[in-house]
């Protein structure tokens, strides 16, 4: 397979779920997904092999093609192969994490923590909140050096960013704020050294960010 050609088409999928040109659970036709990524029959074949593989459509013979929808099971899946990677990451990077990272990281969430305290409701800080929350994830399984397993990582990354766009409705102040406290929980346990402490304060944030994309807060 073509990664880079079948690479490019994974992206125009993204952006038309992004823009709602496709919608998750919709089934449509060949035809009208190569209409929807302006690309030819040929190439789409290809490519929704790697789609499929991901979890972002399901090849029905003689009928279509299911666009996923970010239900529980896949949402609980994906959360469960990110806390194996980012384990196993923390296993191998823990001694070696860099404590002026940790302070730095520490500091912009607390900075981030302030500012949304005092602006409850405000999504203006929506940006600063992904990137610190992709700069944590990805900086822990980025230290691994293997390129394989951090792009396996943020094509999962992917699909809960697809999840929180679908049940976007239950994203607010409060769920920021859990998600942000969590991370200083986390960081304050990866500068301790403490493995088994930093396993579970991975372990507690993905299980409660599996809820929290359904608007739990527990």
């Amino acid at each position: 397979m073509d990664q880079g050609r079948d690479g490019a088409v994974y992206a125009r999928f993204r952006r038309a779920l992004e823009n709602q040109r496709l919608t998750a659970g919709a089934l449509v036709t060949q035809g009208e997904l190569c209409k929807a990524l302006n690309v030819p029959v040929a190439r789409l074949r290809r490519a929704l092999v790697l789609l499929a593989a991901y979890g972002l459509v399901k090849i029905e013979p003689r009928i279509g093609v299911r666009i996923a929808y970010p239900d529980v099971a896949f949402i609980r899946e994906t959360y469960q192969f990110l806390t194996m990677i980012e384990v196993a990451a923390i296993r191998v990077v823990l001694p070696q994490m860099d404590r002026e990272w940790i302070g730095q990281m520490r500091g912009e969430h607390n900075a981030l923590l302030a500012n949304l305290s005092a602006n409850p409701g405000n999504d203006i800080w929506t940006g600063d909140i992904m990137r610190l929350d992709n700069e944590l994830h990805g900086t822990i399984v980025a230290a691994l050096g293997n390129r394989a397993i951090s792009r396996t990582h943020r094509l999962l990354r992917d699909n809960l960013g697809f999840a929180q766009q679908v049940h976007h409705s239950s994203f607010g102040t409060a769920q920021y704020l859990s998600s942000l406290n969590e991370h200083l929980g986390l960081l304050d346990a990866m500068e301790s050294g403490d493995l088994a402490a930093t396993i579970a304060a991975l372990e507690a944030h993905f299980k409660t960010s599996t809820h929290r994309i359904f608007g739990g807060q527990h």
